[in-house]
């Protein structure tokens, strides 16, 4: 970049809109097609980075593959004309403002927002491509209806996960799917859990499950069912229980996001080019899955095909509707970062007016239909012994094992059921204590901080041993 704040002499910085630990975002001019634009470019202390140089180069490749109205559009990749050779992505400027720092929504509003992020996903999930950090920070509200950005940790999808495990989960841990959590499985399902989570947000007013550490959430993730969403008005059955499907525990029972873009749709009152897909019914959730595997990471991303996707229309027919409550002059602020943590809740959305249900759709909490015997009285319970349980014994832990991070390190022990303690937590140098969690539990964690950079060490035990994996932001 020259002194004169223009980079390879075409994109003139001009103000500065955002700037998290890895990233600084510019609102900038293209000189040559003379149009506004945003520009992402590394920080110094990345761009030495070869894993942080690769992941904002596929960042760019991915997003540029996808083409969609509710996907901001990635227009250049480069590096500055310096000794530093700083990788930047030229992205669509995008109006609006993060949906994390907007005004609550009526539930109808709710409901065309995330109908079109539901249809962004849709068209990244048609192309192989699965976004992996869906959350309020990531969906811009703009005048015209919302925009997902920041593709930095985008991958292409791997349902059976990767195929060796490594150290690093990238994400937010509020809007993290179980699956991510436990063998971090790169599924389009792990997007639609997210939008639940983020839809759920938006009606409750609080996210499914209780705030609390990291660690905390992540666990109550895994093993515990969300709260189920209070009573809305305005909020009619179908999508009650499409917000519950979204949020199983079985990825294999959520719905896919074209479901749930066609669903929300039409609880807003607007039409898709899939009007032919039926409405979500409350379903019949299978025991969620047994966890496959310990923590892993997903493979590095690839060059992705072009993406065909599906749009939603307005009832006069336009491709770009309104959301309920968008600012109409709001500040242009793309993301600088994927891994700001989002854990509070925003205050309960004012109630709007009410939908009526689809007469087709059964009353709430019936399920599909169920074949009964028509003759005969019911078979007689079978008669089980009562059980006997053991006497309770206090596990017994091993001997406390030293694993390091960039920001520091954590001595671990772990007991005969797989619980872990942390005992002992040491900064690294240039790293300051940031929040730990030293269970015991079933996930411990300690966070670490350097600045505005964060590194979090979650550590879990397996078959006695204990292992950490490394989450940056």
């Amino acid at each position: 970049m020259r002194d004169d704040g223009v980079l390879i002499g075409r994109y003139r910085l001009l103000e500065r809109l955002g700037d998290g630990g890895t990233a600084v975002v510019w609102a900038a001019h293209d000189d040559v097609l003379g149009r506004a634009v945003a520009v992402k470019v590394l920080s110094d202390a990345q761009s030495i980075d070869e894993p942080a140089r690769r992941r904002i180069r596929d960042e760019a490749r991915m997003a540029a593959a996808l083409s969609h109205p509710h996907i901001a559009q990635v227009h250049d990749f480069g590096e500055t004309d310096d000794e530093q050779r700083a990788p930047f992505v030229v992205m669509e400027l995008v109006t609006g403002r993060p949906l994390s720092e907007h005004a609550p929504l009526t539930p109808t509003g709710a409901f065309r927002l995330c109908a079109q992020v539901a249809a962004a996903l849709s068209a990244a999930h048609e192309a192989g491509l699965v976004h992996r950090d869906i959350k309020p920070a990531n969906i811009m509200v703009t005048p015209l209806g919302a925009k997902v950005v920041d593709f930095g940790i985008a991958a292409p999808a791997q349902p059976g996960g990767p195929a060796a495990p490594a150290s690093e989960l990238y994400g937010t841990p509020a809007y993290l799917a179980p699956e991510r959590i436990t063998y971090d499985a790169v599924e389009p399902a792990s997007d639609v859990f997210s939008l639940g989570v983020v839809l759920y947000k938006l009606l409750a007013g609080h996210t499914p499950w209780p705030a609390g550490t990291k660690s905390a959430v992540m666990t109550a993730h895994v093993f515990s069912d969300p709260a189920p969403l209070p009573a809305i008005g305005g909020v009619p059955p179908e999508v009650r229980d499409l917000c519950h499907a979204c949020l199983s525990r079985d990825p294999a029972a959520r719905p896919t996001a074209a479901l749930v873009a066609a669903t929300l749709a039409r609880a807003a009152g607007l039409r898709t080019v899939h009007d032919d897909l039926p409405v979500a019914a409350a379903p019949v959730s299978p025991a969620p899955r047994s966890l496959r595997r310990p923590l892993t990471v997903a493979a590095a991303a690839a060059v992705l095909l072009a993406s065909g996707g599906w749009w939603l229309l307005g009832p006069d027919g336009s491709a770009r509707a309104p959301v309920d409550g968008a600012p109409r002059s709001p500040t242009a602020t793309p993301t600088a970062d994927a891994g700001r943590e989002d854990l509070g809740g925003a205050p309960a959305p004012t109630a709007g007016p009410v939908v009526l249900p689809d007469p087709t759709t059964p009353p709430e909490g019936t399920g599909p239909p169920v074949t009964r015997p028509t003759a005969g009285p019911p078979p007689p319970a079978p008669t089980l012994p009562a059980p006997t349980s053991p006497a309770a014994e206090p596990p017994a832990w091993g001997t406390a094992q030293r694993l390091s991070s960039e920001g520091g390190t954590v001595d671990a022990a772990c007991s005969t059921t797989d619980r872990v303690r942390l005992t002992a937590w040491t900064p690294g140098r240039g790293y300051a204590l940031d929040e730990v969690d030293p269970g015991p539990a079933t996930v411990a964690a300690v966070t670490f901080r350097h600045g505005q950079d964060h590194v979090t060490m979650t550590v879990t035990c397996a078959d006695g041993t204990p292992s950490a994996r490394i989450t940056r932001r």
